[in-house]
């Protein structure tokens, strides 16, 4: 009975925050607390438009942030990601963006999330 318990609450955590999102420091940056929650928000909403469209997109994805320095990404939005398997996106923020990453994540986030959530559909 525990068990059930346990994994209906996990279902549930699931269900309301499909995006598990982990975010990488490294020489370039480090994601300051405020970066990370407009990341993550943005992820939860952007999640809910693709399945919205998608309906056999991933119920959960995980993600993984890095900042990098690549100012090639600059002139396509400051964000790259690609998708390795259907639950694990890995997102990267060119540290170079005009504007910085916010600006980056305003610009870029949204297309390269959905292009990538649609390699999680099924």
């Amino acid at each position: 009975m525990l068990t059930l318990l346990a994994a209906a609450a996990a279902l549930t955590t699931q269900a309301a925050d499909p995006v598990s999102a982990t975010f990488a420091s490294n020489e370039y940056h480090e994601f300051s607390a405020q970066e990370m929650a407009l990341i993550d928000d943005r992820l939860d909403a952007l999640h809910a438009a693709v399945d919205a469209w998608l309906p056999h997109v991933a119920d959960s994805v995980n993600v993984r942030v890095e900042p990098v320095n690549r100012p090639v990404l600059d002139m396509i939005g400051g964000v790259t990601g690609r998708a390795d398997r259907p639950d694990e996106v890995l997102i990267e923020i060119s540290v170079t963006y005009p504007g910085g990453i916010k600006a980056a994540v305003d610009a870029g986030l949204a297309t390269t999330f959905a292009h990538e959530l649609h390699h999680s559909a099924h």
